[in-house]
């Protein structure tokens, strides 16, 4: 295993362990809820955990596509401070 590959296997895994408990953790509530409410309470729950989720999702997209359009690419310089050195876009010269 690479020096890099090590250095990140343990973030890995807890994103992993994350990942795996709050998938539980909404099955859970999805099994726990309607045996606690009746049906109706139980839909507007439902309905509510859906746009929840599906709002969840649509943020983690686009805090994703905002952070890729926003990271210069390989090969540009991004200046240490406001004013000084090179155009933030300006090629790296080697």
């Amino acid at each position: 295993m690479s020096p890099v590959a090590a250095r990140l296997a343990g973030p890995a895994l807890l994103l992993l362990a994350a990942t795996v408990v709050s998938g539980g953790c909404g099955y859970l509530v999805g099994a726990l809820v309607p045996l606690r409410t009746g049906v109706g309470v139980y839909a507007a729950f439902a309905a509510l955990w859906s746009v929840l989720f599906f709002l969840v999702s649509a943020i983690g997209g686009l805090q994703q596509e905002l952070s890729r359009a926003t990271t210069p690419a390989s090969g540009l310089v991004v200046p240490r401070a406001a004013g000084r050195g090179r155009s933030r876009w300006s090629p790296r010269s080697s």
